[in-house]
């Protein structure tokens, strides 16, 4: 894969509770409900060190169709142990990642700017028909079930996508 400049976030604990925000309010679960359950107290290391939930987000590059398939689009800021199993990379590596390399040439992302896009217009997308990714040592893995959503910060400013 290519690498980028990093946009890994600086603060990961703070970046999981705006993400976590975010899917709150479009969904009404967020992250800690949806992996742990109802009931669960809210610790950031539990998500960041979980090994079967993937939680991964990228910046606010481009998410235009011109700039998604180009030489331009977001770079991945965020990925839990999860994440970086699946994609068999370290943080620094997967950090200056964009992330339109996750999914193969061609069809795969043409279809990864149609539900980017989709994001970008609904907010949310909550999608049971599984997608294909692709690891840095060229090994596909299925994806059975994906959420995608806008992030914002506090101030309500687009933040990204996770």
């Amino acid at each position: 894969f290519p690498k980028g400049a990093s946009a890994a976030v600086e603060d990961r604990d703070d970046h999981l509770r705006i993400i976590d925000n975010s899917l709150r309010k479009h969904s009404g679960q967020g992250i800690y409900e949806r992996i742990f359950g109802e009931d669960v107290e809210r610790l950031p290391r539990n998500v960041h060190t979980n090994t079967r939930w993937v939680v991964v987000s990228h910046d606010k590059g481009d998410t235009t169709p011109a700039s998604v398939l180009g030489k331009e689009g977001p770079v991945f800021n965020y990925g839990n142990f999860a994440t970086l199993a699946q994609f068999r990379m370290t943080w620094d590596d997967f950090t200056c990642l964009p992330s339109k390399y996750s999914a193969e040439m061609g069809s795969d992302r043409e279809a990864r700017v149609k539900l980017l896009q989709e994001v970008t217009d609904n907010g949310y997308v909550d999608e049971t028909s599984g997608i294909v990714r692709v690891a840095s040592d060229g090994t596909r893995f299925f994806v059975p079930r994906y959420i995608v959503w806008n992030t914002y910060d506090d101030d309500g400013n687009y933040y990204g996508q996770a």
